[in-house]
C-alpha cells in the first residue's frame, strides 16, 4: 500500500504540506516505494501496488505513480478506502485474486534458516535496509552472550528442552493459535495469546 502522501514526504516535503499538490516531490519520493518492491522480489513473490488515495491527491501525482510502476512491470490500483472504506476497493481485490491464481506458489528465504542469529540479523539489515553492517548495544550484546550461554540461541540442547515443554503453541493451518501436550494431542481451546 502506497500513499501520495507518504511519497510527497520521502521526497522531502514537511508533513505541514503534504495535502498541497507537488508532483516533483512524488517523483523524488518514489525510490521508497522501488525499495518496497526491491524487498519484495527477493522473496520471489508477485505484488500489486496499492495507491491509497486521498481527497488531497491530484490526478498528476497519481499518474506519477502510475507510471513508475508501470516501468518496473507492476500493475498500480488506486482505491480510496481511507475516504470511501472497503466498498472503494474491489477493483483490487480482483487484480490481487487475479495475480494469485497465475502465480507459482513459491518462496525463496532470504538467509539460510540453520544460520547463526547475527547472520541472520546480518543478512536482514544488508538486504532489505541497506546496511554495511550491525552495531550492537551493549545491552544487546549482553543478551546475545546471555541467550548462548543458557543454550537458547539455536543450541540442540536448547532444542530439547524447548521440546519437553509439555505443552506448546501452534499456528493451524488457517492462523488460528493451538496448543498442543507433549504426546502430540491438540487441546480444542485456543492458546492463550503471548
Amino acid at each position: 500500500m502506497a500513499t501520495v502522501r507518504a511519497l510527497k514526504y520521502h521526497g522531502g516535503v514537511p508533513i505541514a504540506s503534504l495535502a498541497s499538490p507537488d508532483p516533483a516531490a512524488v517523483a523524488r519520493g518514489l525510490p521508497n516505494l522501488e525499495k518496497h518492491v526491491e524487498n519484495i522480489r527477493k522473496f520471489e513473490q508477485p505484488c500489486v501496488v496499492a495507491v491509497n488515495r486521498f481527497p488531497a491527491d491530484t490526478d498528476a501525482e497519481i499518474g506519477i505513480v502510475r507510471e513508475r510502476c508501470a516501468a518496473l512491470g507492476l500493475e498500480a490500483v488506486v482505491a480510496s478506502p481511507f475516504a470511501e472504506g472497503a466498498r472503494a476497493a474491489p477493483r483490487l481485490a480482483e487484480v490481487v485474486w487475479a495475480l494469485a491464481g497465475r502465480s507459482e506458489a513459491r518462496f525463496r528465504p532470504l538467509y539460510d534458516w540453520r544460520a547463526p542469529i547475527e547472520e541472520k540479523i546480518a543478512t536482514i539489515a544488508r538486504e532489505m535496509y541497506g546496511a554495511e553492517a550491525v552495531d550492537y548495544q551493549p545491552r544487546a550484546r549482553r543478551d546475545r552472550t546471555s541467550s548462548r550461554s543458557s543454550g537458547s540461541a539455536g543450541s540442540r540442547s536448547a532444542s530439547r528442552r524447548r521440546s519437553s515443554r509439555s505443552r506448546t503453541t501452534r499456528r493451524s493451518w488457517d492462523g488460528r493459535r493451538t496448543s498442543s501436550s507433549r504426546s502430540g494431542r491438540s487441546s480444542s481451546r485456543p492458546a492463550p495469546d503471548s
